[in-house]
């Protein structure tokens, strides 16, 4: 390891001593600070983790949301093909009528 030396302000001193004196902490203030730093960087990859699960979550909203409008539209489809179905299947002498009446049985 790399010897460094580091200025500190007290309470950041007082703070190392607290985790020394820990029970099961750090042994000594050297790697208290290692200790520090190692869970700065474990907050930032739990940082990074629940950015990415936010993303996640986001695009999955975006997804139900359009499954949502394609079901609607399928149910809108498939009211129209019933109604279009028992338009067809009235007696011969209504779909004549309805025919020289103007009623095409288009729905548009």
């Amino acid at each position: 390891m790399k010897r460094l030396t580091v200025s500190l302000r007290d309470e950041h001193v007082e703070r190392l001593e607290e985790l020394v004196d820990q029970e099961g902490g750090p042994e000594s203030k050297s790697e208290a600070v290692r200790y520090l730093i190692d869970e700065a960087e474990r907050v930032e990859s739990l940082e990074h983790d629940l950015e990415v699960a936010e993303a996640r979550i986001e695009d999955l909203r975006r997804q139900m949301v359009e499954r949502e409008n394609i079901e609607e539209e399928v149910t809108a489809l498939a009211r129209r093909v019933e109604d279009q179905e028992a338009t067809l299947a009235a007696p011969f002498f209504v779909r004549w009528y309805r025919y020289f009446r103007g009623d095409r049985g288009d729905s548009e």
